[in-house]
């Protein structure tokens, strides 16, 4: 019994047990530097197997799609696309509104119309949005009707974009065939004319699609007697003699109501038998691509004031030297 006593104080001495809480006493002992080992951490302690995140069984967010077509020319356009719009985005989570951008000027015209084919009635203009199976057109129509529409869609699942009918098999841009006579159109415009800027790529398919028609392009600001003696010329009221106009022969088309199904209808009448141009010459300024100011309709007016007060300080100067001049002998 005393050999086993002795044994248990020699150990004790020589390998001291670990105190709770008391971590400076291991120092310079043979357990100072053994590592200890930490529990294994489980992502369930109960069934020892992963579990997988919410965030990976969590339902996907339905989504909405939609077209729009615009033109960079158009103010309503920009309004839709810098302004409603993202006003839109932003009360629905990241991705759920999905806008596919068709700009006019660079094409898509066919495409619109295709889509237009489906809708009843058929309304020009644009900017113009497909969502399902509805059609907005104008910036007052999708401030009114998209946000409602976004929501029911979503409330349903979401919506896929607007299937598009099969378009026609584009015809090569080639010259007009031989003996087709010339089809000539005067178009009458402004600056910053929102239907004016519906109608023109519907002006550029046409051109595009019938080689022999010229199209004309007036300012009606620097031609309001042209305009006024073809709507006459047409019997178009004076009333509703306004841009944007289009004319072919005898024929005239005038009003913010202009569309590019009744224009396609005009020039389609005289393919056959061709349109001679019908209007005198117009000045120059009026029609001169050159001209800074001729989009605006101002032809060459800014230039005469500008020329006119460039003179007139040169007089002014003069005359003041003159004076200097004299009161310096006196």
């Amino acid at each position: 019994m005393k050999i086993v006593l002795a044994i248990g104080i020699l150990a004790l001495v020589v390998a001291p047990p670990p105190l709770p809480g008391n971590s400076e006493w291991l120092l310079g002992s043979r357990w100072a530097d053994t590592p200890i080992p930490e529990p294994t951490r489980k992502v369930c302690h109960l069934c020892d197997e992963d579990v997988a995140s919410p965030a990976a069984t969590a339902t996907p967010l339905p989504v909405a799609h939609l077209w729009l077509f615009y033109s960079s020319h158009c103010s309503d356009c920009t309004v839709v696309m810098k302004e409603i719009l993202p006003a839109i985005r932003e009360t629905y989570a990241a991705g759920q509104v999905v806008v596919h951008e068709r700009d006019l000027e660079k094409g898509s015209y066919e495409m619109m119309q295709a889509l237009e084919s489906i809708h009843e009635p058929q309304v020009g203009g644009i900017p113009k949005i497909f969502i399902g199976s509805q059609m907005l057109v104008g910036e007052k129509a999708i401030r009114d009707r998209l946000p409602s529409l976004i929501d029911e869609y979503l409330a349903s699942g979401g919506v896929d974009l607007a299937a598009i009918p099969a378009l026609p098999t584009p015809t090569p841009a080639v010259g007009p065939a031989e003996g087709a006579p010339d089809v000539h159109l005067a178009y009458f415009t402004v600056f910053d004319c929102q239907p004016c800027s519906m109608l023109e790529p519907a002006l550029r398919s046409l051109a595009q699609q019938h080689p022999q028609l010229v199209i004309h392009t007036f300012s009606v600001s620097g031609s309001p007697e042209l305009l006024a003696r073809l709507c006459n010329q047409a019997g178009i009221k004076v009333s509703a003699c306004i841009v944007p106009a289009v004319f072919v022969g005898q024929e005239g088309l005038a009003g913010p109501e202009l569309g590019a199904n009744a224009v396609t209808d005009l020039v389609a009448r005289y393919l056959a038998s061709g349109a001679p141009v019908t209007w005198e010459d117009e000045p120059a300024a009026a029609q001169d691509p050159t001209n800074p100011f001729a989009r605006a309709g101002l032809g060459w007016v800014p230039l005469v004031l500008a020329f006119g007060v460039v003179i007139g300080v040169v007089v002014w100067w003069l005359i003041g030297k003159k004076r200097a001049a004299a009161n310096g002998d006196d």
